[in-house]
């Protein structure tokens, strides 16, 4: 059974056979992973190309987005980084399937996901946000769908389905992120 998981998985995150380590180290998305370096996948002029200058009030981390690349499973990909890092150390990683045309799709995926991540792990702390409207849309027309598992390390997973309102211009999606606890925190605050 744990090795059908495994295999069910992998399509999202799985980089090592060690899939029952402690901590989200193992996982990646589209082979890149939470403490690597952006240089590693991309050149130094697409990941500036990426970042979204003023996306925080807070300048302590950028966020880089990535579209129109030929990627294996996502749509979008966005990693958070140091503004001054010239290593260009990921803390956050997260990838984006859309789906434009069928939300419930979207609602299907996030809890299969959800559901192997449970399976697979004993020792972290799982929290489920349910349907909440975004506070981005003063229609509240649309929601989010949030689970977390966070780890004892404090980096953590989550998995989160977007439904937009038409109004937004947004394209409905599933995110599917890691982060540091560095970057969690500073989140938080």
């Amino acid at each position: 059974m744990k090795k059908l998981l495994v295999l069910l998985f992998s399509v999202f995150f799985l980089s090592s056979p060690s899939v029952f380590a402690k901590d989200i180290s193992v996982f990646e998305i589209e082979g890149i992973s939470i403490g690597d370096s952006l240089l590693d996948y991309f050149s130094e002029k697409t990941i500036q190309d990426g970042i979204m200058h003023g996306y925080y009030y807070n300048n302590k981390f950028v966020k880089v987005e990535f579209w129109n690349l030929d990627l294996e499973k996502y749509d979008v990909l966005s990693a958070h980084i140091k503004p001054n890092d010239k290593n260009y150390i990921i803390y956050a990683i997260t990838g984006a399937i859309l789906f434009e045309e069928n939300v419930s799709d979207c609602y299907l995926e996030k809890n299969k996901i959800d559901n192997e991540l449970y399976l697979l792990f004993d020792n972290v702390q799982r929290y489920d946000s349910g349907r909440q409207f975004h506070p981005a849309d003063e229609t509240n027309q649309s929601t989010y769908d949030r689970v977390d598992f966070d780890f004892p390390s404090g980096n953590s997973i989550d998995i989160i389905c977007y439904d937009w309102s038409e109004a937004t211009g947004f394209s409905d999606h599933l995110s599917i992120g890691m982060e540091m606890k560095e970057f969690s925190k500073w989140l938080s605050s």
